[in-house]
């Protein structure tokens, strides 16, 4: 699409800031040589999408954004994504995570140089995208994080927060009896599973729990890796990326 080539011209900006297409108006929000007028002009979209990519836009102020009548979308999928090769300056992740809107603490919370005193203010955030976020992405999520975050969100890659290094085992035998299957899976993990338990599980009327249970107890630890590759179990997952680089 023309309204991401890095090299338009700056005439044409303002011509696409007003196209009739919405989809062309919401990349083009996301131009960081947007305009101040286009910018405002933006912000008033009728199309929340326009309006929602514009409040993105790094040279907003926290009043700015204030003004835009925006919703917090909680349908996006919460994954986790590789680093960046150049890492975000500091200084804009400290201001994102600090700011009063849900959107940029989200940007914030999937940074994973985050620093330690940024992780705890996050990983007890109000919103449901923030700790996701920081959860599967950050290295030092704490293992209270990671295990409400997988109890909490049910959409892609939830798996994937039971490979982090510090989700817990102990305490997990409690979802045994868990109506939501991928809940009970974690059952299987538990240290302390008694052979009832896991006899009971290997007959859950689920495969996947089943399968849980019928794992060898080393196969079933976060911390465990395949001895022929450095990759952590299970392999490669599909990425999903829910901000443009900035």
């Amino acid at each position: 699409m023309i309204a991401v080539n890095p090299t338009l011209p700056p005439d044409t900006v303002v011509l696409l800031a007003a196209d009739p297409d919405p989809e062309v108006r919401a990349r083009i929000a996301q131009r960081a040589d947007l305009g101040p007028a286009e910018r405002r002009t933006l912000m008033t979209d009728p199309d929340p999408d326009v309006r929602l990519a514009v409040f993105l836009h790094p040279a907003l102020s926290e009043e700015g954004r204030a003004r835009i009548d925006y919703q917090v979308p909680m349908d996006h999928f919460f994954v986790h994504h590789p680093a960046p090769e150049a890492p975000r300056d500091p200084r804009t992740v400290r201001r994102d995570a600090l700011s009063c809107h849900p959107l940029l603490r989200r940007r914030a919370a999937g940074d994973h140089l985050l620093p330690p005193d940024l992780v705890a203010r996050l990983a007890s955030d109000d919103d449901l995208g923030v700790r996701v976020l920081l959860a599967q992405n950050h290295p030092d999520a704490p293992a209270s994080l990671l295990l409400s975050s997988f109890l909490e969100y049910t959409g892609p890659e939830r798996s994937h927060l039971t490979t982090r290094p510090n989700f817990p085992t102990d305490g997990l035998a409690a979802f045994a009896d868990h109506e939501d299957p991928e809940v009970r899976a974690l059952a299987a993990r538990a240290p302390e599973d008694e052979p009832t338990t896991v006899a009971r599980l290997t007959r859950d009327p689920t495969p996947a729990v089943r399968a849980a249970a019928a794992r060898p107890p080393i196969f079933r630890s976060p911390g465990w890796r395949h001895s022929s590759t450095t990759r952590s179990w299970p392999t490669m997952r599909r990425r999903t990326r829910l901000f443009p680089r900035t």
